[in-house]
């Protein structure tokens, strides 16, 4: 199944991706091993409510994947997480800069867990340059990583890696999920309840400074 995909997939990337040289491939299903990004302890399968998804199973298609990035070898989170990314890299935006967990491409062919955008990220950087990624993951609905934390909502961010860019199109695509290892999205504390615990923890340290005068 996987190599029949492949051939479709590539075509279906040949056709529709621009020119642009510089490029990687957020796409995992079609990586050896393949690495997933599957479901912490009390993680709702939709992102924000309902049904709990199966921990350590493959996130669904109510869930979406996105990058960090920065050019060359650089300091990034050296393990898996749900906090924020290393401020050495920069969110990736644009064209296939994200792409959609367990995506319905082909009918029963996508793994959970397992992610394929629809054509090349354009890196904007020089052929060949190496580059330190991160990958993010949060509920579709979010809308971004960043927006996960002010709702309270689950998302993870992998441990950093480093991969090559390269032209595109190309005969086999340089897949984002050739690089990766596999990580899990957690529960974010609500801002409310960040906030009282951080109140609390001042009235504590303002009671025993008071006790000491």
């Amino acid at each position: 199944m996987k190599k029949s995909l492949l051939f479709g997939l590539v075509g279906f990337t040949l056709t529709h991706a621009a020119l642009a040289a510089n490029s990687i491939y957020l796409e995992s299903y079609l990586s050896d091993p393949t690495p997933l990004i599957t479901y912490g302890a009390n993680v709702y399968a939709n992102g924000k409510y309902g049904a709990f998804g199966v921990e350590g199973t493959g996130l669904d298609s109510n869930w979406t994947v996105g990058i960090y990035f920065a050019a060359g070898v650089v300091t990034g989170d050296p393990t898996t997480g749900n906090g924020s990314v290393s401020s050495q890299l920069s969110l990736a935006t644009g064209p296939n800069s994200t792409a959609q967990l367990d995506p319905t491409l082909a009918p029963g062919a996508i793994t959970a867990g397992t992610f394929v955008a629809s054509g090349y990220f354009d890196t904007g950087l020089p052929f060949g340059s190496t580059i330190t990624v991160e990958l993010v993951a949060y509920p579709t609905v979010d809308g971004s990583y960043e927006n996960a934390i002010l709702w309270g909502d689950p998302r993870g961010h992998s441990a950093a890696f480093r991969m090559p860019t390269q032209p595109s199109p190309a005969y086999i695509p340089n897949y984002v999920g050739d690089y990766f290892s596999s990580f899990s999205v957690a529960l974010v504390p609500e801002p409310g309840i960040s906030a009282l615990m951080g109140l609390c923890s001042a009235s504590v340290l303002l009671g025993l400074r008071r006790r000491k005068t």
